[in-house]
């Protein structure tokens, strides 16, 4: 489910029919070079039985893990326009956070919510 909401967010450049094929695309592929485990109802991506970790050795978060697969095999969307300031971002990426928290299992006032608000403004995302 995780794995299907993280495609389902992704830029990818195409709709209807070019756009569900090119998601098949990278669920194909994500699932191809990674395996999934739960460990303290967190969703680990696994890849040669090991998790996926950033510099910090932190486990990176399934969404991050599917990006970097996408970009390898689909068009995204760039994140921001020329300038970089909110006048030449995309308006179709915002979301709605409140939502967004809890259908991640993002409990208010956690660190958990801070990084969540940190990637997804780094990614050129409205938070509304």
């Amino acid at each position: 489910m995780e794995l299907n909401r993280a495609i389902d967010e992704l830029p990818i450049e195409a709709e209807g029919d070019k756009l569900k094929n090119q998601q098949e695309v990278v669920r194909a592929m994500v699932k191809a070079r990674h395996a999934f485990a739960v460990d303290n109802d967190k969703i680990l991506t696994l890849r040669d039985g090991k998790p996926v970790t950033d510099t910090k050795l932190d486990p990176v978060p399934l969404r991050e893990v599917v990006y970097m697969v996408a970009k390898d095999y689909v068009n995204l969307r760039p994140e921001q326009g020329g300038r970089g300031d909110k006048s030449s971002t995309n308006g179709s990426r915002k979301i709605n956070f409140a939502e967004y928290c809890e259908k991640n299992g993002i409990r208010p006032n956690s660190v958990e919510l801070v990084k969540a608000k940190r990637e997804l403004e780094a990614k050129g995302i409205i938070l509304e």
